[in-house]
């Protein structure tokens, strides 16, 4: 009879080895950059992200610096033409220059600013998340190691002392991932 519990409480702790193999495998694809990334590009609506789609979006998301890129691009155009004409005047092609340098870097900046809020938005909604895959994560595994301990009948009286041992090994499990991570 002892064989018997001891060879079913190897099999359900293989079991739940197992289901956790495949719940970090599958917290691992999920969290790739390039998945992540997608999952943005979706959110957002570019999935097939290209220039047309692109400028289509800027359109109609930010009409007012899409349309003083466009004038800066335009002013530049005209200024190179006009430059290479030894018929243009040099007060002209100064002021003109000088416009188009300013539109093009009143846009530029209006761009960089809104692209770090979003970018901003996005970092504290992903940690977000993160964060709380982590905590549904370190719960599973609490309860996991609960109940393998529960099933191997000598291990009650350590109950405690082997909790702790496997949270600390978990911890610095994560902690080396997270340092990898990083570097």
């Amino acid at each position: 009879m002892a064989d018997v519990s001891a060879r079913e409480c190897e099999m359900e702790a293989n079991r739940a080895r197992g289901r956790l193999a495949a719940t970090v495998d599958q917290l691992q694809t999920n969290l790739r950059p390039a998945r992540l990334k997608d999952e943005v590009a979706r959110g957002v609506g570019l999935d097939d992200v290209s220039a047309a789609k692109v400028f289509d979006v800027a359109v109609k998301r930010h009409p007012i610096p899409t349309a003083a890129i466009a004038v800066g691009v335009s002013v530049c155009a005209f200024m190179i033409i006009r430059g290479r004409s030894k018929s243009a005047g040099a007060g002209v092609t100064g002021a003109l220059r000088d416009a188009a340098a300013s539109l093009t870097q009143s846009a530029g900046d209006v761009f960089r600013e809104r692209a770090a809020k979003q970018r901003r938005e996005f970092v504290g909604a992903a940690k977000s998340h993160i964060e709380t895959g982590i905590t549904g994560l370190a719960d599973t595994i609490e309860k996991k190691v609960e109940d393998v301990i529960d099933i191997v009948p000598e291990a009650a009286g350590m109950r405690p002392l082997v909790s702790s041992a496997v949270k600390l090994l978990l911890s610095a499990i994560a902690e080396g991932m997270l340092t990898k991570a990083k570097a």
